[in-house]
C-alpha cells in the first residue's frame, strides 16, 4: 500500500505547573535536571560504549529539501542564521529572536511578538503550508512552481526552509493529549453523547436492514473474560433513564437483525487520526523543517520533527529540554516591559502561480482522506515502572517491554510476528541504527508457555530469563555492527550502482525476505525512546501491522500506538489491553518467582 504523506514523528506532551510536577522533576531548573540526568548516564556508561555524537550537529538546512527524484544534505554545518518561521491560521511570519548585541529574547518579547502575529491574522491566510502534507513528488512540483515564478518566491523559500525552527501557534484546542494524536475526543473524560446533538434514529446507516444475527455469530459474552458486572458501575443509578423516554423500539418496525450491515466492515474510524498533530485541520505546518514546534490555543504542546539528516534522539533530547524547562518555569515569572523591542516581524506572502490554491485545497481534502484511515492513540501504563521493575529484577526494562508485547501479539494472534526495533551504532562514527529483530524463537517458546494452562511458573520463569537474554543478546550484537539489514541494505545500493536490479536477487527474491520483514514488512514497527515523560509515534509499516513506540519513567510506561483502520484484523485499543495485561503478567511472574526464591 502507498505510504502516508509525510514521515514525521509527532512528540506530545501536557505541561501541568503544579507543585507536584516541580518536585517530580526534582528542582526548580530545566537546565540543572537535565545536566544531573546526563551527567548520571555519563558516569554509568563505560568505556566500551562509547557514543558518537556527530549527528548531534544538524546540519543545513534544517529542512528536508524536496526535489522530484530524491532528497539531498549540505554538508553539517555550514551557515549559521538565526530567524524562525511562525505559522498561524495559513499565514506565515519571519522573525530574528537575537537582539543586535547577540542576546536571545526574553520570554516577554517572545510573547509580544507572538500576540502580534496572533493579533495580525484573524482572517485565513494563503494556506501554502498544507502542500508539504501531500506525496513527495507532488509537492516538489509545486513547490517548483513557486519557485519559478518569481524570485520573491524563491527568497520564501529559502527564509522558510534555513530557519532554525517552525513556531506553529494552532488555534485548535485539543481537550486531552489523545485528541493530538487522533483529533477529536473519544477518550475524553466526562463525555456524555446523550448531549451531544447526535442522532442515530437520523443516520444514513440503517443497521436495522442489515440482515446480521448476533445470535449465530458464535460469540459467547457469558463466556468473555470481561466481567461488566464486576465495573461496579449501576446503569440503574445513572441519570439518563430511557425507560422514561417513551421510546419502545420493539414497536418501531425497525428490525435490525435483518438488516446486514456488518459495523465492523463499516469503514467507521477513529476520527480523523493524527488530523491535530500532521496539519489536516489546518495548514500550518511546514512537513519538511526538521523540528517544528506546536503551541495550541489551550496551552497543550507538541511537535514534529523529520529527523532523516540526525538521529530521532535529537528530537526526543530537544522535546525533553522544552518539556522540562516549561513545567519547573513559574507562570508569570518573567519581568514585563511594555518598550522592549522586537524588531521587525515581517509576513512571507507568496506570489502565487495558477492552479496552485486548487492544489492546496485538494491536498487538504486527501490529507483527510489518507489520515482517516489510521487509528492512532497514546496511553500511560502506571501499575508500575523503571524503578519498581529494577527492585525485583536485572533484566533490562526494554527486554521486559518486548517481551510483553509478544506475549500480547501471541494472545491475539497465535503466531510469532516480524518485528522491528531501532538498534542504535552510535559507537561507530556517523552511526545511526541498525534493525534488531526481536522476534525470537525463545520469545516464542514463553509465550506459547504463557498460554498453555499446564505450564508451571517455574518454568515460565526460566522461559521468560531465556527470552530476556536472548533479546539483550541480539540487540548488543546489532550495537556493535553485526546485524543484517544495514549490511543487506549496503549490498542493494551497490547492486544498483552496478546496473543490477536488486530485487532479481536471489537472496531478495526468496519469499522468507519479506515474510521476516525486509522491505519495510515488519508486522510491528516499534523503538524505545528512552526514560523521558512523553512519547512520539510513526505509522505502522504494512496495513496488517503496528507501530508501537514507548518511554519509561520512575514509576509509569508512556506508549502510542498505530494501526490501520481499513484493516479489520488490527485495533490498538484491543492491542492496548494485551500488552497492559502482559506487562503485568510479566512483573508479576518475576515477582512471586523471586520471592518464593
Amino acid at each position: 500500500m502507498e505510504q502516508p504523506m509525510f514521515d514525521a514523528t509527532w512528540f506530545l506532551w501536557k505541561q501541568e505547573r503544579t507543585a507536584s510536577n516541580r518536585k517530580l522533576l526534582g528542582g526548580s531548573s530545566g537546565e540543572s535536571e537535565i545536566a544531573s540526568a546526563a551527567t548520571e548516564r555519563a558516569a554509568q556508561r563505560s568505556k566500551e560504549s562509547r557514543a558518537c555524537f556527530r549527528l548531534k550537529n544538524i546540519p543545513h538546512p534544517f529542512c528536508r529539501p524536496s526535489t522530484l527524484y530524491f532528497t539531498t544534505y549540505r554538508k553539517a554545518e555550514g551557515p549559521c542564521p538565526n530567524h524562525v518561521v511562525v505559522f498561524h491560521r495559513g499565514h506565515i511570519f519571519v522573525l530574528n529572536p537575537v537582539s543586535r548585541n547577540e542576546e536571545i529574547w526574553t520570554a516577554h518579547q517572545w510573547y509580544k511578538a507572538l500576540k502580534k502575529v496572533i493579533d495580525d491574522t484573524e482572517n485565513q491566510g494563503q494556506g501554502i503550508g498544507i502542500l508539504t502534507c501531500d506525496f513527495r513528488e507532488n509537492w516538489a512540483s509545486n513547490r517548483q512552481k513557486l519557485w519559478k515564478r518569481s524570485a520573491q518566491n524563491r527568497q520564501i523559500l529559502k527564509l522558510i526552509e534555513t530557519s532554525i525552527l517552525a513556531v506553529i501557534l494552532d488555534p485548535d484546542e485539543p481537550k486531552n493529549s489523545c485528541v493530538c494524536f487522533l483529533g477529536w475526543p473519544n477518550r475524553s473524560p466526562g463525555f456524555k453523547w446523550w448531549e451531544s446533538g447526535f442522532k442515530w434514529w437520523e443516520s444514513e446507516v440503517k443497521w436495522w436492514e442489515s440482515g446480521f444475527k448476533w445470535w449465530e455469530s458464535g460469540f459467547k459474552w457469558w463466556e468473555s473474560e470481561v466481567k461488566w458486572w464486576e465495573s461496579g458501575f449501576k446503569w440503574w443509578e445513572s441519570e439518563v433513564k430511557w425507560w422514561e423516554s417513551g421510546f419502545k423500539w420493539w414497536e418501531s418496525g425497525v428490525k435490525w437483525w435483518e438488516s446486514g450491515f456488518k459495523w465492523w466492515e463499516s469503514g467507521v474510524k477513529c476520527g480523523e487520526a493524527i488530523a491535530f498533530a500532521s496539519g489536516t485541520q489546518s495548514p500550518d505546518r511546514w512537513v519538511d523543517k526538521s523540528f517544528s514546534m506546536i503551541v495550541y490555543k489551550n496551552a497543550y504542546q507538541g511537535s514534529m520533527s523529520v529527523h532523516t539528516p540526525f538521529e530521532a534522539t535529537v528530537s526526543v533530547t530537544f522535546s525533553a529540554y522544552i518539556a522540562v524547562a516549561t513545567a519547573v518555569t513559574p507562570p508569570n515569572s518573567f519581568p514585563r516591559d511594555p518598550t522592549v523591542n522586537i524588531g521587525e516581524i515581517k509576513e512571507l506572502l507568496f506570489d502565487l502561480p495558477d492552479g496552485i490554491l486548487d492544489e492546496c485545497q485538494r491536498v487538504m481534502e486527501a490529507s483527510k482522506a489518507m489520515l482517516s484511515t489510521l487509528s492512532m492513540d497514546s496511553f500511560v501504563f502506571d501499575a508500575f515502572g523503571r524503578d519498581d521493575i529494577k527492585k525485583v529484577t536485572q533484566i533490562h526494562t526494554d527486554s521486559i517491554v518486548q517481551i510483553a508485547m509478544h506475549l500480547a501479539y501471541y494472545r491475539l494472534y497465535k503466531k510469532a510476528p516480524s518485528t522491528y526495533e531501532s538498534a542504535t551504532v552510535r559507537r561507530f562514527y556517523r552511526g545511526r541504527t541498525e534493525t534488531c529483530r526481536s522476534s525470537s524463537a525463545e520469545i516464542l517458546t514463553f509465550a506459547q508457555a504463557m498460554v498453555d494452562p499446564q505450564e508451571s511458573d517455574a518454568r515460565r520463569y526460566t522461559l521468560l530469563c531465556d527470552a530476556a537474554h536472548a533479546h539483550r543478546r541480539y540487540m548488543q550484537r546489532c550495537e556493535a555492527g553485526m546485524g543484517c539489514d544495514r549490511h543487506l541494505l549496503g549490498l542493494k545500493m551497490i547492486a544498483k550502482e552496478m546496473g543490477i536490479d536488486p530485487d532479481e536477487l536471489p537472496i531478495f527474491k526468496d519469499p522468507s525476505w519479506k515474510q521476516s520483514g525486509g522491505d519495510g514488512n515488519y508486522i510491528l514497527s516499534t523503538s524505545f525512546m528512552g526514560y523521558v515523560t512523553f512519547v512520539g509515534g510513526l505509522v505502522p509499516m504494512r496495513e496488517d501491522g503496528y507501530s508501537f513506540f514507548y518511554t519509561m519513567d520512575r514509576n509509569a510506561m508512556y506508549y502510542s500506538m498505530a494501526c490501520y483502520a481499513t484493516c479489520p484484523d488490527t485495533c490498538i485499543y484491543r492491542f492496548q489491553k494485551e500488552i497492559a495485561r502482559a506487562l503485568t503478567d510479566v512483573v508479576e511472574l518475576l515477582t512471586t518467582r523471586i520471592a518464593k526464591l
